[in-house]
């Protein structure tokens, strides 16, 4: 799938699901901080972090350092869909 002419967004959503693993019945992604998922993307870690806090605050997914839980994984799914 060529990704270069989706969204940073989009982009970002479809990385976290790719990354994410179940524990305890939850997605999870470990272990990237925000600049190694930014050179995953090829974009700046400031771009990523914007993008992140905006999948926080529509509680979409909740992180802590190095720490992602995927909330809403049907909505970053949409979301990856654009």
């Amino acid at each position: 799938i060529d990704t270069t002419f989706r969204s940073t967004a989009a982009r970002l959503a479809a990385l976290l699901l790719q990354l994410a693993h179940t524990q305890n019945d939850t997605l999870v992604v470990e272990g990237f901080s925000h600049e190694e998922l930014a050179e995953r993307l090829g974009v700046y870690r400031e771009t990523v972090s914007a993008i992140l806090r905006e999948l926080k605050d529509a509680c979409t997914i909740t992180s802590s350092r190095k720490h992602i839980t995927i909330s809403q994984p049907n909505r970053l799914k949409e979301i990856a869909a654009l």
